[in-house]
C-alpha cells in the first residue's frame, strides 16, 4: 500500500541517495512551511507528524512482510485506507496542530472549500507528480488518493473536540 506522498518520496529517494523516511521527512517539513503561511495552528501534532511519519514508515516497511495472495492483500488495503482517514480524524480532531498537508487542507477548508475535496485534490496532485517522476500507480494508490479525503472528512466530523469547552463546529473545520 502506498500513499501518494509515499510514492513521491519513493521516486525521490535515488536522487537524494536517502532512505524513504528521510525523504518523506523533508517533504513533510517543506509542506509545513506552506501550512504556516496559511496561519494554521502549530502544535505537538504538527511536530510529531513532521518528525514521526517518515521514521514510522521506515520501521513498518522493514517489518511487514510482502504478501502475494490477493485474499490477504485486499483486506490489508481496505483496513489501511480506513486507518488513514481515522488517523487524520483523531489527530486533527484533537486540536493539537495539523501536519503539513493537513494544515494546507484545513486552511482551504476554512475558506469555504469542502475538506474532502481539498484533500482529494492534494492527494491526486501528489499521485500525478509521483507518476510523472516514474512512480508506480496501482489500484491501491488510486484508492487511497480518491478515498482519503472523504474518509478524513467523515472521521473528522465525528471526532472533532471543539475548542475551550465549546461544542465543535464541524463547519469551521470541514468547510461545509
Amino acid at each position: 500500500i502506498e500513499t501518494d506522498t509515499a510514492q513521491l518520496a519513493q521516486q525521490l529517494c535515488p536522487a537524494f541517495e536517502a532512505d524513504h523516511g528521510i525523504v518523506r521527512l523533508h517533504l513533510e517539513a517543506h509542506g509545513d512551511v506552506h501550512g504556516r503561511q496559511h496561519r494554521q495552528p502549530f502544535g505537538v501534532g504538527t511536530i510529531l507528524n513532521v518528525l514521526g511519519v517518515g521514521v514510522v514508515i521506515d520501521l513498518v516497511l522493514a517489518r511487514i512482510p510482502h504478501v502475494d495472495p490477493l485474499v490477504v492483500r485486499v483486506p490489508m488495503l481496505v483496513v489501511g485506507t480506513v486507518l488513514i482517514g481515522l488517523g487524520a480524524g483523531l489527530y486533527i480532531g484533537a486540536g493539537l496542530g495539523p501536519g503539513p498537508r493537513d494544515g494546507l487542507m484545513t486552511a482551504f477548508a476554512r475558506r469555504g472549500h469542502p475538506l474532502w475535496l481539498v484533500r482529494t485534490v492534494l492527494e491526486v496532485s501528489a499521485l500525478v507528480i509521483g507518476w510523472l517522476l516514474g512512480g508506480d500507480v496501482g489500484v491501491g494508490t488510486v484508492l487511497i488518493a480518491l478515498s482519503s479525503g472523504p474518509l478524513a472528512h467523515w472521521f473528522l466530523a465525528r471526532l472533532h473536540l471543539g475548542v475551550e469547552g465549546r461544542d465543535p463546529e464541524p463547519e469551521a473545520s470541514l468547510g461545509e
